[in-house]
């Protein structure tokens, strides 16, 4: 399964050779695989700008999401202007990870899957019914919060190294701050991505 997701992602990559700065490349995943015909929305990739990290951000649409959904697109490029390969990749997404995870055996499932991982949130989001509160719950859950909380309002120099992040930054016109941290267009997120995608994490 591995191998053959690592296939895909070179085939993507390599239809996107021709792709120039912030613009993404589309890639149809039955282009990649005749098999594929649920799930077709596009791929899209970006290649790195200058200097290349020769390191790929695999970015997966939240559930139900798709690549084509613009929400994700500045993050996307701010990566690219970073040096990564990016693909934001279409996929069977219409299960949650929460609860793909709590339905595992291991008892560590969702410990796995969010080791690596940086948190950043809205405090005022409560999308899907859960608040700032009841998603900080989670993370300690994990452990995540005990390798550092920061304030992106008033950032320490490096964000303290912290991997759980937070604003409560007012939107204009705007109730919608379950998507509001992959917004390029609200300044405090643009600092934000850029600590996440070069933080080291080992």
């Amino acid at each position: 399964m591995m191998t053959r997701l690592i296939v895909h992602l070179l085939f993507v990559l390599c239809a996107a050779a021709t792709a120039r700065g912030a613009e993404p490349v589309p890639i149809l995943p039955s282009d990649t695989d005749h098999r594929i015909s649920k799930f077709n929305s596009p791929h899209l990739a970006w290649l790195p700008e200058g200097r290349a990290r020769n390191q790929l951000l695999l970015f997966l649409p939240g559930t139900g999401g798709s690549p084509e959904n613009g929400l994700f697109h500045s993050f996307a490029a701010t990566a690219a202007g970073l040096g990564y390969h990016v693909v934001g990749l279409m996929y069977h997404d219409n299960l949650a990870a929460q609860k793909k995870c709590s339905q595992s055996d291991d008892p560590d499932a969702y410990l796995k899957f969010r080791k690596r991982f940086f948190a950043y949130n809205h405090v005022r989001d409560n999308g899907n019914g859960c608040n700032h509160e009841q998603q900080m719950k989670v993370l300690r859950q994990i452990g995540l919060p005990d390798l550092g909380i920061a304030d992106a309002d008033n950032p320490q120099p490096s964000y303290g190294h912290a991997r759980v992040l937070y604003t409560n930054v007012d939107l204009e016109n705007s109730t919608r701050f379950h998507s509001s941290v992959l917004k390029g267009s609200l300044g405090v997120n643009p600092p934000v991505w850029k600590y996440m995608l070069t933080e080291p994490v080992d």
